[in-house]
């Protein structure tokens, strides 16, 4: 820190370098220091260089300001001021709002859309061949390829079908063979169809249409447009 100090005495405001000893020095206690504080594992001098020598600043200070905009925007929703919520917008350049020149220009939110099957808690149709689709391709083809789920799992009533868990495959890998007929999937049976990892949970009536191949699936109501 002394050499640091007489340093920018000298020649003014310094900038890190991870060539620079004093500076990787500085950087290494002061981030093994807090990492101490907050019980986190401690890195070496050269684990801390190859991190640091990553960092761009460019990158840094984009998430600063989103991350500034969230919070300011999660105040508002946690005084429940819905009414004031804003969708903001970093642009390139400046632009004209309210006679100011602005890099962020907020927005009102648009209502939730009826149609849309996370805002709306809507039951959709799934049509598939139910004495031949398994639940691991139910899985794949629907709810992870056209319902765009990451991690999802298919209950009935209290049962929970099948699940996608990279922690546990034991139930995934012993369910996925098994026709939807033969665990209680038959025409017209409703299922919940939730995936933890984005949040997510969408009712689904499950009806039988014996035309469809064994992959293939229609789904109607908030997407008739997909369609195989």
């Amino acid at each position: 820190i002394d050499r640091l100090r007489q340093r920018k005495a000298e020649h003014g405001i310094l900038s890190f370098d991870k060539d620079d000893e004093d500076s990787l020095n500085f950087v290494t206690s002061t981030a093994n220091l807090r990492a101490e504080c907050f019980h986190i594992p401690q890195q070496s001098r050269f684990q801390i260089k190859a991190v640091a020598g990553n960092i761009i600043p460019a990158v840094a200070t984009t998430n600063a300001i989103i991350a500034g905009l969230v919070v300011m925007e999660g105040i508002k929703v946690l005084r429940q001021q819905h009414e004031h919520l804003r969708l903001v917008h970093c642009v390139r350049f400046p632009s004209s709002y309210r006679r100011k020149c602005c890099l962020m220009i907020p927005c009102m939110m648009s209502p939730p859309n009826p149609k849309c099957y996370i805002c709306s808690q809507a039951t959709i149709k799934l049509f598939v061949h139910t004495t031949k689709m398994t639940l691991g391709s139910l899985v794949k083809n629907v709810l992870q390829n056209k319902l765009g789920m990451i991690e999802p799992s298919f209950v009935v009533g209290n049962d929970v079908l099948i699940e996608v868990d990279e922690e546990s495959p034991e139930l995934f890998d012993e369910q996925a063979p098994k026709v939807l007929e033969s665990v209680g999937v038959t025409d017209s049976k409703f299922a919940q169809c939730e995936d933890f990892a984005q949040s997510l949970s969408i009712r689904v009536l499950v009806q039988h249409k014996g035309s469809l191949g064994v992959d293939d699936c229609e789904i109607e109501g908030l997407f008739q447009k997909h369609k195989s």
